[in-house]
């Protein structure tokens, strides 16, 4: 639910908290599926060409991450991005 304070948009703490579960959700799962994949944060940065610290940021939740990354992330990782989302919108 959104409310307006002042000029400022604030989220009511339910949505705030559903968007810090689904985002520590979506954080985890790339983990675990760069993990599976036997790959190093590194590893990954190289296939994707971007630097290491950019893996860094996106798995610790410094950066997040558009759709076009999340689709070139399942194809390296071995995920369907459809599948992701989908969970994501039924929590």
């Amino acid at each position: 639910m959104l409310r307006r304070v002042g000029m400022v948009r604030l989220f009511s703490r339910r949505s705030d908290m559903s968007l810090f579960r689904g985002r520590k959700l979506l954080l985890s799962g790339l983990f675990e599926h760069r993990k599976a994949a036997g790959l190093r944060q590194i590893d990954l940065a190289e296939q994707m060409g971007v630097y290491q610290s950019w893996v860094t940021h996106m798995e610790s939740g410094q950066r997040r991450i558009d759709v076009v990354e999340l689709i070139e992330l399942g194809k390296i990782l071995g995920f369907d991005p459809v599948d992701v989302v989908r969970k994501l919108s039924r929590k």
